[in-house]
């Protein structure tokens, strides 16, 4: 009975140290995402809907990298192949939520 009730100890204390660690990693996702948006709001003028799909653009382009950043055991290569795909990926996002002239400041931003 001993041995029972110390294993679902163990296996309480991992789950919610599992749920903690993934809530705070949704914090920093959340928080990185807002200065994003928040620091190209003040370079390129968007409405509050540009600016709501802007953010959760950012907030997808966060969370894939995250996971990158998780996988840190691969070849260099291959991550570096990955954050490619997932920074082309938020240009493609962007592309689609901002005008055509919003969306060439911001490619000219990002080549600064």
């Amino acid at each position: 009975m001993k041995k029972i009730c110390v294993s679902i100890f163990v296996f309480m204390t991992f789950i919610f140290g599992v749920q903690s660690s993934w809530g705070q990693n949704a914090i920093e996702i959340n928080k990185a995402a807002f200065e994003s948006t928040a620091s190209l709001k003040k370079q390129i003028k968007f409405n509050t809907d540009q600016e709501n799909k802007v953010f959760d653009a950012y907030k997808l382009y966060e969370r894939q990298l995250a996971h990158i950043r998780a996988l840190e055991s691969n070849s260099l290569d291959t991550l570096d192949d990955e954050k490619k795909k997932v920074y082309a990926s938020l240009c493609d996002n962007l592309n689609i939520i901002l005008t055509e002239e919003q969306y060439e400041l911001f490619l000219y931003l990002e080549k600064q």
